[in-house]
């Protein structure tokens, strides 16, 4: 069980323990300091003054996922993300309870920022309770619209950026990176979550049966789903213009680090280095 299901005796809905702001603030430093991803939740390249702001999104985040991926129950997610969506309302009006949104309240304040991008990733792990297969390609991206593009619209309203360029450039580059995600966990959503975001109208193309909830079938194309992943972001670099105007370039740059890099996190790392080459020579054109 996750960290954060087995704190639902003392932070959920029926009992919640009222902490300082100071106690929230390392409440949620804790938490983004102890959970493995597949990223730096924190760096130190990170500015100072911005940490405790990170932390603080990052907790919302993580409270958010393992409601919707962690409970092993459609129903009973169901529930915890419209309690948890509740908490959201009560912070924007001005009465948080929950730690994470007593430390993300002031946070909120000081960066301006809206509620939508929060609401959008709660629709997300909500869409994952209903939602297991995908028929085409739009549909898959527009998933990502809400379950990846608002992170990176937070990074940016914490970082003091509001313009539609910049936001434009951060949704391109989520979406990518949420892309490969879902090829890397093609096996492990299948398995362990009945779930397959390639979209079928791609996927037949390769032979694959989304239906299948297999190991072996879930293992069987993974020749195949490696050509997939390449495709599935010359497509996105396609889709995304002008940000990836140069598509072909920031394709070119991806299979290059393709061959220089391991698997997982660090061929997401020469992803996210290359979008953001390819968005920043584009700002500058």
């Amino acid at each position: 069980m996750s960290a954060v299901l087995e704190q639902l005796d003392t932070f959920g809905p029926q009992r919640c323990e009222q902490l300082t702001y100071e106690q929230a603030d390392e409440y949620t430093r804790r938490l983004a300091r102890t959970q493995y991803e597949n990223f730096t939740v924190v760096s130190w390249l990170l500015p100072v003054r911005l940490r405790a702001d990170f932390q603080h999104v990052y907790a919302f985040c993580r409270w958010a996922d393992d409601l919707g991926d962690e409970t092993g129950d459609t129903d009973r997610s169901h529930e915890l993300l419209a309690w948890w969506r509740d908490e959201l309302t009560a912070c924007y009006q001005g009465d948080p309870r929950h730690p994470v949104f007593v430390a993300l309240a002031p946070t909120i304040e000081q960066h301006d920022i809206p509620r939508k991008p929060f609401d959008d990733l709660i629709d997300a792990f909500v869409q994952d309770q209903t939602v297991t297969r995908y028929d085409t390609w739009d549909q898959a991206i527009d998933y990502c619209t809400r379950s990846a593009d608002p992170v990176g619209r937070l990074v940016l309203y914490l970082c003091g950026y509001r313009d539609a360029q910049r936001q434009q450039f951060s949704d391109a580059t989520c979406t990518a990176l949420q892309l490969i995600n879902f090829w890397q966990d093609v096996r492990r959503d299948i398995i362990e979550r009945d779930r397959v975001y390639v979209p079928r109208d791609i996927a037949s193309r390769w032979s694959w049966l989304c239906n299948t909830t297999s190991r072996r079938s879930a293992t069987r194309h993974v020749a195949a789903r490696r050509t997939y992943r390449l495709r599935a972001f010359t497509r996105c670099c396609r889709r995304t213009k002008p940000p990836f105007a140069n598509w072909s370039n920031a394709r070119s740059r991806y299979l290059s680090a393709a061959k220089a890099c391991g698997r997982s996190c660090r061929r997401t790392s020469a992803l996210t280095l290359s979008c953001s080459r390819a968005a920043a020579k584009q700002s500058h054109a």
